[in-house]
């Protein structure tokens, strides 16, 4: 292992305020769970060899959501997760570990027939190609997320992109490039449904930039650098070939991958450029939409059209608004000026990670549903209709979660698609 992804070890003070917020070790109670203990074995791996190779090695490299709490709290600001993350990307490159481990395990034909059965047209759509090989859903939905879950998402044909090739900005207003993601995409397009509804009557200009592809979050966080740069690259051309007033997104995850984008590039002065200029353009498209004066009338529009049906709502603010540069508190301030047509309880139960984190969900998925029953629990007390959420990984943990609670009738979606079906 090298020196320089386990260097924040040194910066560690050994304080215990990771313990505090770390969703995982609050679970297991594990000091290798927490960043204090995951960063202390890091940086003993540098000389231990033995250590390295391990499977302690592998929970530590693994066993991480990735959230940012720790990070959040630390006193010394020590960036655990991406610490986490270039671990990974050492382990990849030192011991060979192929990129399209998943994608392999997917397409294996003894696989094939179960997972046609029980993933419904989403594992067809990967099977089958209809899915762009370079989309984070290969990452996202290996051949264990279709025999591990109860509840898969409803794969959309065509995607998103697809239906939006070759549209143009027509009109006045702000020109606004919508980043998708590979979730809205083929999963949720009903989010960029309601943005783009929502958009045009708030007057804006909003266009699905064609070229685009995965943020490359997937490939980002588990250490694959070599594919993250290549979508980031896809995606920076794409979008610096467009003169743009803002970068709007749907999910909290690609959100945070293009703030993330700068520092792929550290060596790279012409892409380095690109990825500053599109990070700083960037706004979760709550924002977006809260900035325009013309949807402000629209809020009111909504509020004294209101009646005797006012659903309870729980929003859940997912880690990639809660912390880092991304973070915003805009879909929450969006539910609040709608207080004449909806119920929205108050922060409580899961205020913490979801537990879903990408590959953590895939890797410890008992652990990933542990962590999130925890604190769903509190929140079902509280009678909710609606549960909404501004991410894709979110909406599918919650989806989960209310299944395996048995509670399918509380609805889960977006907050934008909430805003949206009170305009109806």
């Amino acid at each position: 292992m090298t020196k320089e992804a386990y260097k924040p070890g040194k910066e560690c003070i050994k304080c215990g305020s990771c313990m505090t917020v770390c969703p995982v070790f609050q679970n297991t109670h594990m000091e290798a769970d927490v960043a204090r203990g995951r960063l202390a074995v890091l940086k003993q791996g540098e000389k231990d060899e033995k250590l390295a190779r391990s499977a302690i090695m592998r929970d530590v490299l693994t066993r991480c959501l990735l959230c940012g709490a720790c990070e959040n709290v630390c006193a010394n600001k020590v960036p655990a997760p991406r610490r986490v993350i270039q671990g990974r990307e050492i382990a990849r490159k030192r011991f060979n570990l192929p990129k399209q481990v998943q994608l392999a395990a997917l397409t294996d034909q003894g696989l094939k027939g179960g997972l046609l059965r029980t993933g419904g047209k989403l594992a067809q759509g990967l099977l089958g190609g209809k899915i762009d090989k370079s989309s984070g859903l290969y990452l996202r939905f290996p051949a264990s997320f279709f025999t591990d879950r109860k509840v898969i998402p409803a794969f959309t044909s065509p995607s998103w992109l697809e239906r939006k090739k070759g549209a143009d900005f027509s009109g006045p207003g702000l020109r606004i490039g919508f980043f998708a993601g590979c979730g809205t995409d083929h999963l949720f397009q009903q989010n960029a449904q309601a943005l783009e509804r929502l958009g045009e009557k708030a007057g804006l200009n909003i266009i699905t930039v064609p070229g685009q592809g995965c943020c490359g979050l997937p490939a980002y966080a588990g250490g694959d650098r070599e594919t993250a740069i290549a979508c980031a690259k896809r995606n920076l051309d794409a979008f610096s070939a467009l003169d743009l007033d803002a970068v709007a997104t749907v999910c909290a995850s690609c959100g945070s991958q293009i703030h993330n984008l700068p520092q792929l590039f550290e060596d790279d002065p012409e892409y380095l450029a690109k990825a500053e200029k599109m990070a700083a353009m960037h706004r979760d498209a709550a924002q977006i939409l809260l900035d325009a004066p013309d949807f402000r009338d629209l809020l009111k529009q909504i509020n004294a059209a209101a009646h005797g049906d006012t659903p309870r709502v729980y929003y859940h603010t997912p880690c990639h608004l809660r912390f880092g540069k991304s973070a915003s508190s805009a879909p929450l301030d969006l539910l609040k000026s709608l207080d004449q047509r909806i119920d929205l309880i108050p922060p409580g139960g899961l205020t913490q990670c979801c537990g879903h984190g990408g590959g953590f969900n895939i890797d410890h998925h008992d652990l990933s549903l542990k962590i999130h029953q925890s604190g769903l629990g509190p929140i079902l007390e509280q009678s909710p209709e609606k549960i909404v959420t501004g991410c894709t990984g979110c909406l599918m943990q919650f989806m989960e979660g209310v299944y395996t609670a048995e509670r399918p009738q509380v609805e889960i979606c977006h907050p934008l698609v909430l805003v949206d079906t009170l305009l109806k």
